[in-house]
């Protein structure tokens, strides 16, 4: 569902939407288990959606675990500790063997569940659509830190090293439970974020999900799965203009190569064109009145600034959304 991004910040389903030209319904609720997801599939107001489509993109099962898990953490979380904050501490100050087994006991029956439910899904959604491509996307592991980032702050990274093995080799068994789904192709996320995750998540802000430019990976790996005509778009060229040049710098050659092949060329300049995707819509409007109203959280590129003075006289005023919101509704 894109949980933690920003209003003028792409999920991936809008990359898709944009490079592959055709319409995107986005089911994704933030939160949901394999459950949920077969709840979904069962709902007869979606029945016409998943039997229409060409592409059904599935990204479950991570939070068949973390639920069960959560629990086990949160017995051991401080007042005003983030869950992250707890593990990190865990890290430095507990036992690691003791903490796995704790959480082995949690999150066996719902890991198991999990493996049966990828089955009952592929099973409803080839009743519903025989011909579609059905993605399952693999669970990475939202646990990988830099090493300096530990020793930085005096966490042992023997023990952070164990955490995070066993958080991986958890999310594998699920991940081979995808594999082994006959009529279903998996997105293999997990390998492209293995070795450098951070750069992929919000981790550092205390968030394991996908940061604008995870985003983009998945929807790339998406597109190069499903193997469907694209074209590049401007979300993931405005994307790739916005990285941090350290970030950038730190991804490896081919993920960039990867990127660059579903990225328009350039962004035309588009008066009111706040999030620089091209176009003008209602998030354009959005971020105009967020900045008239002097929101301090706004961020905004030298680009979109250049763009929202749409009259041209240096200054960004209530003309200037008036103008925007005209061109919308016009």
């Amino acid at each position: 569902a894109g949980y933690g991004l920003k209003e003028d910040e792409c999920v991936y389903a809008k990359y898709l939407g944009s490079c592959l030209g055709g319409n995107v319904t986005n089911l994704a609720v933030s939160g949901y288990t394999t459950h949920d997801v077969i709840r979904v599939i069962d709902d007869a107001a979606n029945a016409g959606t998943l039997a229409d489509a060409d592409l059904i993109c599935i990204s479950v099962g991570a939070n068949d675990m973390v639920g069960a898990a959560k629990k086990v953490l949160a017995s051991k979380q401080k007042p005003d500790e983030s869950l992250i904050d707890t593990v990190k501490r865990l890290a430095a100050e507990g036992d690691p063997a003791q903490l796995m087994s704790d959480l082995t006991g949690a999150i066996r029956e719902p890991r198991t569940q999990a493996k049966e439910n990828y089955a009952v899904i592929e099973s409803k959604l080839r009743a519903l659509n025989p011909d579609a491509q059905i993605l399952m996307e693999t669970i990475y592991n939202p646990m990988e830190v830099p090493v300096s980032y530990l020793t930085e702050r005096n966490i042992d990274t023997e023990k952070f090293k164990k955490l995070s093995d066993y958080v991986n080799n958890n999310e594998k068994i699920l991940n081979k439970a995808m594999a082994a789904l006959e009529s279903v192709k998996v997105v293999d996320v997990s390998a492209a974020y293995a070795g450098a995750g951070w750069n992929y998540v919000r981790i550092f802000e205390k968030d394991v999900h996908p940061t604008p430019l995870g985003q983009a990976v998945i929807a790339a790996l998406i597109m190069e799965t499903a193997q469907l005509p694209a074209q590049p778009c401007y979300e993931m060229r405005n994307m790739l203009e916005q990285l941090p040049e350290d970030v950038r710098s730190a991804l490896p050659a081919e993920r960039i190569a990867l990127l660059e092949k579903y990225a328009a060329a350039s962004i035309t300049k588009v008066a009111g064109d706040l999030n620089a995707d091209g176009r003008l819509g209602i998030v354009d409007a959005v971020l105009m009145s967020r900045y008239l109203s002097e929101d301090d959280t706004l961020n905004l590129n030298p680009a979109s600034f250049a763009n929202a003075d749409c009259d041209g006289d240096g200054l960004i005023t209530l003309l200037d959304l008036r103008a925007v919101l005209s061109k919308i509704t016009a």
